[in-house]
């Protein structure tokens, strides 16, 4: 069984870590972007009004739930590390996942005694190609490791 440091590299590296690093640029490229579009298009010189109030909360607004989307993510998938069971599998059976446009994959894991069983893995796949996404076509049937945590019952696809 892999130490508790090597289990963190292999989650933080996993499809699903880079669905959220995904998710965690996007913000961070869009608020910036947002607070400049806002600080020059809220401006006027003749009134005393400060506007960063609500350019503050136009962008927490828009970006707050990708932010908690990623930090629950992120405490999901590290909480009780050491649980995790390591296994291969085939990406083989697709179905719709909970937002628009995303898959996920209900898989056969073996856990620790042997019994095989099936999991859902997260909805980070997508129908279509795109720089950062990972596309459907990539992924099915394929080979992949994953990591199930018996305890929290998370299934994380390693690659």
């Amino acid at each position: 069984m892999p130490d508790k440091k090597e289990i963190h590299r292999q989650l933080w590296q996993s499809l699903d870590m880079a669905y959220v690093k995904m998710h965690l640029f996007i913000a961070a490229i869009f608020i910036p972007i947002s607070l400049l579009i806002g600080w020059f298009g809220t401006r006027d010189f003749y009134s005393d009004v400060p506007r960063w109030p609500i350019i503050w909360f136009v962008t927490l607004t828009a970006i707050g739930p990708i932010l908690v989307f990623c930090a629950i993510r992120t405490i999901n998938i590290f909480r009780h590390a050491e649980s995790y069971h390591f296994c291969k599998t085939t990406l083989c059976n697709p179905k719709g996942g909970s937002i628009r446009d995303t898959i996920k994959f209900t898989v056969l894991i073996e856990d620790a005694d042997g019994y095989k069983f099936a999991a859902d893995t997260h909805s980070i796949f997508t129908t279509h190609r795109g720089y950062p996404n990972l596309a459907l076509e990539d992924y099915v049937n394929q080979t992949v490791t994953v990591a199930y945590n018996e305890e929290t019952d998370q299934v994380v696809v390693i690659k």
